[in-house]
């Protein structure tokens, strides 16, 4: 992984995908990362000022998998200065995701036609209490690639 984070990782674009701008904003600064680290070592309520502050952690942390959770009211890293109760979530992302490598053969999936996975992503709920998303995508996976619908 740490030849993947060096040397591939797009850094900038997903960035500019989370962040919706050049500069960053509260898109950004205010989401929460959490880090997977080799033995089973879980990291949450990570949050980062910059791209170059993004990068430089996960290049250092080398995490064999990161989740990008919610946005918050407060940068998630100050957490433990904030009194009880104080941070909120603002803004999550609904996610499936059906691992095809949990099932014995995917060959079989297929024949079935059980070979389609769903993702939807819920970017900016008008009310967290309701699941009514406003921003959606679905994407149809096989053993060909990924589509979008």
């Amino acid at each position: 992984m740490m030849q993947f984070y060096r040397r591939l990782f797009p850094y900038r674009p997903f960035f500019h995908w989370l962040n919706h701008d050049h500069t960053p904003s509260k898109l950004f600064t205010h989401q929460e990362f959490a880090l997977t680290l080799s033995g089973d070592i879980y990291l949450r309520y990570n949050s980062f000022a910059t791209v170059e502050d993004f990068a430089r952690e996960i290049k250092r942390l080398n995490p064999s998998r990161f989740e990008v959770g919610a946005i918050y009211n407060a940068r998630p890293r100050d957490k433990r200065t904030l009194r009880a109760g104080a941070l909120q979530p603002l803004m999550r992302e609904l996610v499936f995701d059906i691992d095809m490598t949990d099932y014995d053969s995917p060959n079989v999936l297929q024949r079935q036609g059980h070979l389609q996975t769903v993702l939807v992503l819920h970017r900016r709920p008008r009310d967290c209490t309701r699941l009514g998303p406003s921003h959606t995508v679905r994407l149809s996976t096989s053993v060909m690639g990924v589509l979008r619908s």
